[in-house]
């Protein structure tokens, strides 16, 4: 069984660019090392940061619980998910940083998320990030927008 805790939250009005890679450097690095799956999200037009981590309970809440709720990068974090999973929907993608800057990008995106189903999950996912504009065609095609994502 995987826990799962999904989250969104305001980033810090004082978060610059350069914090937003050293954020995601250090995401990539953790998670890899403690093999924990997931997706971190930052739009820059919004500020909004949405995370989705998955491994064994007591790892992810050790995580969520003592370092990422205490991170003054961010605020107003609201759990959307915090539930047990027969599987991971991020098992066999390898933790690297992306930024998405237009449709073609975000097509791959949710092409392996489409090719990685299993049960409901996949849905759940995509319902969580719609409300977010994560799949609106027409927030990516603005130049001033990027999405960042760490899968």
């Amino acid at each position: 069984m995987f826990h799962t805790i999904c989250y969104v939250s305001n980033a810090s009005k004082n978060l610059v660019e350069k914090d937003i890679n050293i954020l995601f450097e250090q995401v990539t690095s953790f998670n890899n090392s403690k093999n924990i799956k997931g997706i971190l999200l930052f739009s820059s037009g919004s500020g909004n940061i949405f995370q989705i981590l998955e491994d064994n309970k007591e790892t992810i809440n050790d995580l969520f619980y003592n370092q990422i709720k205490l991170d003054p990068r961010h605020k107003n974090i609201f759990v959307d998910i915090e539930k047990e999973y027969p599987g991971s929907v991020f098992n066999e993608y390898s933790s690297k940083f992306n930024t998405i800057k237009n449709t073609e990008d975000l097509k791959k995106i949710i092409s392996y998320l489409e090719s990685n189903k299993f049960n409901s999950t996949h849905e759940k996912l995509k319902r969580l990030l719609d409300p977010y504009g994560i799949f609106n065609d027409i927030k990516i095609k603005n130049p001033q927008l990027s999405l960042r994502i760490f899968l």
